[in-house]
Parts: structure tokens; sequence; C-alpha cells
């Protein structure tokens, strides 16, 4: 399909392609207290996930979003936990 993404709009996507193999599906998150848990189950055992997070939805305004690294994560684990910001180190 050869068919270019911008970055901006890349960043947007799920990450699931149209065509080829999957990684991981179902993927989910939860708030608690001043941790979040970032699930998904895994399809692969092979690769890493890079989990990253926005605070602004600029997007839905045509506008782009800023997105920081929190971590990564063998896809195998099938979970990543970090702190929210202002807090300790995260732990993976």
């Amino acid at each position: 399909m050869n068919v270019a993404v911008p970055k901006s709009l890349a960043d947007e996507l799920d990450g699931v392609p149209f065509i080829g193999d999957i990684s991981l599906t179902n993927l989910n998150g939860e708030r608690r207290g001043d941790k979040v848990f970032v699930r998904w189950i895994p399809v692969s055992t092979e690769g890493k996930v890079e989990i990253r997070t926005s605070t602004t939805n600029n997007f839905a305004n045509g506008g782009p979003d800023t997105y920081k690294v929190k971590g990564k994560a063998k896809v195998s684990a099938g979970s990543y936990m970090f702190n929210l910001p202002g807090q300790a180190n995260p732990m993976s």
C-alpha cells in the first residue's frame, strides 16, 4: 500500500496494522491513586512496546498533541505500570 502518514497523524493511530502481524490486543489503562496500570494481551512473544502519554487533546480540534515516553516493556509482559507526574520514579 505504501501510504505515507505524517508523524502528527501516526501518533494518533492505535498501532494496529492494516496488513501483517499484530503484537498485542485489548490494550487498556487504569489509574489507581498515583499510578497508571497499562495492560494488554500479548499475541507475540517477541518485541517491545513503548508506552507514551499525552496530557492534551488538541488533535480533536485539528492541532497536534505532545507525547512523552513513559517507558518500554516486553510485549510478552502483558503490562506496565508508571507513576503520575510529581511522584516517585516509575517501576516496570
